[in-house]
C-alpha cells in the first residue's frame, strides 16, 4: 500500500505543463508513492476528475496538484516524513505567481483564516494566510468525506469548506514552501477544464 498519492487531472491541450511537473515529480517517486493522473479532451469536468481520483487511490494521504503547478524537489520526502505524525493534515506553503508577477507566500493552517490574493502599497502582492488546501496533504479517509463541486471555477472552495469544518482535525504544520501555483488568465483553462 502507498503512503501518498499524488492526484493529477489534465488535459490533452495542456501536456506541456503536465511534463513540466512530471519532470519535477518523477525523480522523487518511490515505492511509498503512488501517481494518479486522469487525461482526457474534456469529456469530464474538473471536480468530477478529482472524485474520482479520491476514490480511485490507495495512499494513507493523497495530494491534489494541478497540471500546472510545480513542487520543490524536497516535496514528496518531506510528506513521508511528516506522514508518520499520523495527523489529519499535512500542512505546507505555497509560493504563488500570478500573471507572472514576483510570487508571494500562501502560508497554510487549520489555524489560519481564507485570505485573498491582494496588493500591498507598494504595488506587489502581499503573503497570504489560507487553510490548508486541497494541494496539501490530507489523510485519505478525511478527504474523502469531502466532494469537489462540479462548478471548474470554484470547485476548490467548494471542497475545502467541508474538511475544514469536521471538529477535532489534527495538523502538522511544516514552515516549508513545498509547492508552487503558477496562474496566468491568458493560459488559464479554468472555465473549461
Amino acid at each position: 500500500m502507498p503512503l501518498i498519492s499524488i492526484l493529477i487531472p489534465t488535459l490533452l491541450s495542456r501536456q506541456a505543463q503536465f511534463n513540466q511537473l512530471l519532470a519535477v515529480l518523477g525523480p522523487q517517486l518511490t515505492s511509498e508513492v503512488e501517481l494518479i493522473s486522469i487525461l482526457d479532451n474534456r469529456s469530464m469536468k474538473l471536480g468530477e476528475k478529482r472524485n474520482t481520483m479520491m476514490r480511485a487511490c490507495r495512499g494513507q494521504y493523497l495530494v491534489h496538484l494541478d497540471d500546472d503547478d510545480l513542487v520543490r524537489p524536497n516535496f514528496i520526502q518531506e510528506i513521508v516524513t511528516a506522514a508518520q505524525s499520523g495527523a489529519d493534515v499535512i500542512a505546507y506553503d505555497s509560493a504563488a505567481y500570478l500573471e507572472d508577477a514576483e510570487p508571494f507566500r500562501v502560508r497554510t493552517s487549520l489555524k489560519f483564516e481564507n485570505q485573498q490574493a491582494a496588493f500591498g502599497d507598494d504595488g506587489k502582492w502581499i503573503d497570504i494566510t489560507r487553510k490548508p488546501w486541497h494541494w496539501c496533504a490530507w489523510r485519505r479517509d478525511v478527504a474523502i468525506t469531502a466532494e469537489f463541486g462540479h462548478n471548474n471555477i470554484d470547485q476548490d472552495w467548494s471542497w475545502l469548506g467541508q474538511p475544514v469544518a469536521r471538529p477535532g482535525l489534527t495538523e502538522l504544520k511544516l514552515d516549508l514552501v513545498l509547492h508552487e501555483y503558477h496562474f496566468n488568465s491568458t493560459k488559464s483553462e479554468c472555465q473549461t477544464a
